[in-house]
């Protein structure tokens, strides 16, 4: 269901709340001409993401908490892929 949502000429992807980096990782291997920022805030994913992704120079490993900066705290539950999958290629309004 994910790759039906990211675009096949997709070139760079940000997957925000990474974990292991598991779906970046099928992502890349369906379009291995694309780049990625795996972006977490758990120390324990951030270490799994970068053994994942160690000596691969299309991946670029961030530690952010995210969901604090954007004011999600106070949510219980968010599905991210869908929307975010549907975001691939929107440039943020500045």
């Amino acid at each position: 269901m994910l790759l039906a949502h990211v675009p096949e000429n997709a070139h760079r992807i940000l997957d925000l709340g990474t974990g292991d980096g598991r779906l970046l990782a099928l992502l890349l291997i369906d379009r291995p001409h694309a780049s990625g920022v795996a972006l977490d805030f758990s120390p324990m994913m951030l270490q799994k993401v970068r053994e994942r992704f160690a000596g691969n120079p299309q991946i670029a490993v961030v530690a952010y908490n995210w969901i604090r900066t954007v004011g999600f705290a106070d949510v219980d539950c968010y599905w991210k892929w869908l929307e975010l999958a549907l975001l691939v290629g929107v440039k943020p309004i500045k």
